[in-house]
């Protein structure tokens, strides 16, 4: 559950999720390619990262800032995500709250799908606080309030 829970949130989270199993075999050659905004997968840079991890009795959380330049063949942006997320897990799975810039990215089918339902832009970078519920049928995007932003449209410039 842990994995599901880190992957739903942002890069960051998704690299904290790999680093235990990183450090048994290499190093991690830094995050995935994104597979958004068009055909050809959005390259990754970690460009600074500064995080806090906590854990409590229901769950874990970490605060900081996390930032990525993505990169596609024409353009590039850099995206700033700073704040904290909280997450709680249950016997049915984990809600995940984010409070602060929030990048979603949908490499995994499931959030791809529940972004799309949720009517969030294909790539959103969400300036404000988003809580995505995870259970057994997948994640569910249950509020976002605040501004969202279209990572692709910004590359598309």
């Amino acid at each position: 559950m842990y994995r599901t829970a880190l992957a739903l949130t942002s890069a960051a989270l998704m690299l904290m999720a790999t680093t235990a199993a990183a450090q048994e075999t290499e190093p991690p050659p830094g995050p995935p390619p994104i597979n958004a905004c068009g055909t050809t997968p959005l390259m990754v840079e970690e460009v600074k990262v500064n995080i806090n991890q906590r854990e409590n009795e229901t769950g874990f959380g970490a605060s900081g800032v996390f930032v990525l330049r993505i990169s596609d063949e024409d353009s590039s942006v850099v995206v700033r995500q700073s704040g904290s997320f909280s997450v709680k897990l249950t016997e049915s799975g984990a809600t995940v709250t984010n409070n602060g810039r929030t990048l979603l990215i949908p490499n995994d089918p499931a959030l791809a799908e529940a972004i799309e339902e949720a009517g969030l832009p294909e790539l959103p970078l969400i300036i404000g606080r988003v809580v995505i519920e995870d259970g057994p049928n997948g994640p569910e995007i249950v509020s976002v309030k605040g501004r969202v932003i279209d990572v692709c449209e910004l590359l598309a410039r």
